[in-house]
């Protein structure tokens, strides 16, 4: 689960640090609507995890169920930061968001598919230590972004910390999962056993929560979207201190 460091690395420094000074550049009177935007399209591309969860559970590749998404989810992940770092370079706004959503699509496929391997390879006794596991490492990997940026203190070299923890972490989390996932065969897939349109059942169902069948779990649904919406404001955090504190990057 090495990923989840990494992926504790992006996330915490990419919303608070990396694109706050993104949006500033791209438009200073504007970038507090720029960073929203921002935001709201990192929050639309979590929607493909379901989609995620459900091709892996029927994936027939020789490597396994899972390793094959991570291992393209971690390529495509490298070439969206790359071109983040062209785009910004060169100013060319218009990619840099085209390879930021790339990015974001990479980051929830890997997450998806390395939370799928809590399921496959945990045994149910060891399932909550495996999560604190997973949340330590995120925690952990948000805490050393920021020290690193405060080393590096230049925003090309810390895209390039990115790509470097994209490969290094996502390479980990196949390696370890290569030497415990088994491979699945045609046979035990669910996919031919229940015939695509079960499975197309399965994907509607899969964005859809009864309140009333699953009450508990639609109350922890509506708690923790409530909770991100509070979260996301942190994302503000600089333009706060600049604009009410009125405190100078300089300072």
């Amino acid at each position: 689960f090495l990923f989840s460091f990494g992926n504790g690395i992006l996330l915490s420094s990419y919303f608070i640090v990396t694109l706050p000074i993104e949006s500033k550049r791209i438009s200073k009177e504007k970038s507090a609507a720029i960073l929203g935007g921002f935001i709201f399209v990192a929050g639309v591309t979590q929607l493909v995890n379901p989609v995620v969860g459900l091709l892996s559970d029927r994936c027939l590749h020789r490597w396994g169920r899972r390793r094959p998404f991570i291992f393209y989810g971690a390529l495509a992940g490298l070439v969206g930061l790359f071109f983040q770092l062209v785009g910004r370079y060169a100013e060319w706004w218009m990619l840099y968001l085209l390879a930021f959503i790339v990015s974001m699509l990479a980051l929830n496929v890997i997450y998806s598919c390395m939370n799928g391997l809590i399921a496959d390879l945990v045994p149910e006794k060891q399932i909550g230590q495996a999560n604190g596991m997973i949340a330590m490492l995120n925690v952990c990997g948000a805490v050393s972004s920021f020290a690193v940026f405060r080393i590096l203190g230049d925003l090309n070299l810390f895209y390039m910390f990115y790509i470097l923890c994209i490969a290094f972490t996502a390479a980990g989390t196949f390696n370890m999962a290569g030497q415990l996932e088994n491979s699945f065969h045609k046979e035990d897939s669910q996919f031919y056993r229940k015939g695509l349109s079960t499975v197309w059942q399965d994907l509607k169902s899969a964005f859809y929560l009864s309140p009333t069948e699953h009450r508990d779990f639609f109350l922890i649904l509506v708690s923790r979207t409530l909770y991100y919406m509070g979260v996301s404001s942190q994302c503000f955090l600089m333009y706060y201190i600049r604009d009410t504190l009125h405190i100078s990057e300089e300072e």
